[in-house]
């Protein structure tokens, strides 16, 4: 019984120690339970006979499990370290968001899921209910380009203007990709976009100027094919009031909402997150309450 314990506790320190999680550390725990029985039955053959086979492997697996579990979880908890807590305000509006401390995190540092570095609260309901986006900020002067996952943004301070771009592996076409309200697909290594009712085929390099309607406009787009990717950009769009709302044009899959403010500049994604705390594996986004 207590040799069974002592099998199960180093095996659940193996089992934190080298990350092994979910069924894998269950399986694992009844591999080694077993192995530990079959070397008794090799060891103490004469006396495991007269006790029973069924009495032999019945014996402590309820308290070697625990035992399994305790190690296992705190192996794992000391290996992993602490999460990383990181702040923003609950202010309605964009902000940068800060170290646990109060400072804002630098323009070049995207601590959430290497992508995102600031937050727009959208609104707090009554109910308590929050909308909020994530997206990336960086001080500007004259030229500035921010990276979303799926958009880039050239921001031109001499005229107020923004530029979007997007690009699409040529290797994620292996199925129908579609992006800014284009279909991609490629058949027989032949690449055709398909937007608004119109098939058209793409030529490696050379460049295609489409256009997309929105809600209220219509806007120029460029589509250039190359060896290894596809890039669709747009023509450059004036900033009204020192922000642009992209909700109701085709770009609205990558990006959704771009502002200047402080002589910085702010870029969105259109997802909406509805709690105070927002995660990412081992970092989290904790917004300030309202007073």
């Amino acid at each position: 019984f207590y040799t069974k314990i002592a099998v199960s506790l180093i095996a659940g320190l193996i089992a934190g120690v080298i990350g092994i999680s979910g069924i894998v550390g269950i399986a694992f725990f009844i591999l080694t339970f077993f192995l530990s029985t079959a070397l008794f039955l090799t060891l103490k053959r004469d006396t495991i006979l007269n006790l029973g086979f069924y009495k032999i492997y019945r014996e402590g697996i309820g308290s070697s499990f625990i035992a399994f579990l305790l190690t296992w979880s705190i192996a794992t908890s000391l290996t992993l370290g602490q999460p990383t807590i990181y702040l923003a305000t609950s202010s309605i509006g964009p902000h940068p968001i800060c170290y646990s401390n109060g400072t804002p995190v630098p323009p070049s540092f995207r601590p959430l899921n290497s992508t995102f570095n600031a937050v727009y609260v959208v609104k707090l309901s009554e109910n308590k209910t929050w909308k909020i986006m994530l997206g990336v900020y960086s001080e500007y002067e004259d030229k500035v380009i921010l990276e979303l996952p799926k958009c880039s943004v050239v921001y031109l301070k001499s005229n107020n203007t923004i530029g979007l771009s997007t690009t699409i592996s040529l290797e994620e076409l292996t199925q129908n990709r579609t992006r800014w309200g284009i279909k991609f697909a490629k058949e027989d290594s032949i690449i055709f976009a398909v937007y608004e009712g119109t098939r058209v085929r793409l030529e490696e390099g050379r460049t295609l100027t489409i256009e997309l309607r929105g809600n209220a406009s219509t806007y120029l787009v460029y589509m250039t094919l190359y060896p290894d990717h596809l890039q669709i950009e747009t023509e450059f769009l004036k900033v009204e009031g020192n922000s642009l709302n992209l909700t109701g044009t085709p770009f609205s899959d990558t990006i959704c909402f771009i502002c200047l403010r402080d002589n910085q500049i702010y870029a969105f994604e259109s997802h909406i997150y509805t709690y105070r705390t927002i995660g990412f594996e081992d970092e989290y986004l904790v917004l300030e309450k309202t007073p």
